[in-house]
């Protein structure tokens, strides 16, 4: 019989990553599946503390083991923006409304860069960032980290962002380019992104963890 494991998210997006990474060692299941159905609010300044607060919450009522993750893009010239603030960067806390104020910020610092020379080019390396906090049967927590490096690739007209965030991938996924994949994270399929995402490497560094402590 597989080990259950509850998995602090009901993020259909973020669900369907963890089930395939995770399906075939353990049973996973989503707070919706277990009837938690309360809003957690995610009040820390780090990846750790927000993934640590929601797995708290679901421990605290149920006492089984549970992980959570959270997970965020990191842009260097924004100086690590918008990181643990990721999913609230816009005030709507939508992706559309995300990723166009990602871009503004950049095209605002490189509009500053071309005032002083036309021809400049800004930096917009970037890394997706993912935490995963598992608190085991005792109420001990402990945490895995994965990365994933790449760049925010370049739109140019509003016309091209609706046709890039209408593909597939949700979150910052859409203007993500993966180094490793040679393509953008909205681009790839599941299984692609699954074997360099920074979600599924914090994922199995969990897996590893839990397979060698049963």
């Amino acid at each position: 019989m597989k080990q259950k494991l509850i998995f602090a998210s009901n993020n259909k997006g973020k669900i369907a990553e963890v089930k395939k990474i995770l399906g075939d060692n353990f049973e996973v299941l989503s707070m919706s599946e277990i009837g938690f159905f309360d809003e957690i609010e995610e009040t820390g300044d780090t990846f750790e503390e927000n993934a640590q607060i929601k797995a708290r919450a679901i421990f605290d009522r149920f006492k089984i083991p549970v992980f959570s993750d959270d997970s965020g893009l990191c842009v260097d010239i924004l100086n690590g923006e918008p990181g643990a603030y990721s999913a609230l960067y816009h005030c709507q806390g939508d992706d559309r409304g995300n990723n166009i104020k990602l871009l503004d910020n950049l095209a605002k610092i490189e509009e500053g860069a071309k005032i002083r020379d036309k021809s400049a080019k800004i930096d917009k390396s970037a890394k997706f960032v993912a935490v995963v906090a598992y608190i085991d049967k005792d109420g001990f927590c402990k945490f895995f980290r994965g990365e994933a490096d790449g760049y925010i690739i370049d739109i140019k007209r509003e016309k091209s962002l609706d046709s890039v965030l209408s593909g597939n991938g949700f979150g910052y996924d859409p203007l993500f380019f993966c180094h490793e994949l040679g393509k953008t994270f909205g681009a790839a399929s599941l299984e692609q992104k699954n074997s360099v995402s920074h979600r599924a490497r914090a994922l199995e560094k969990l897996s590893d963890y839990l397979k060698s402590n049963k």
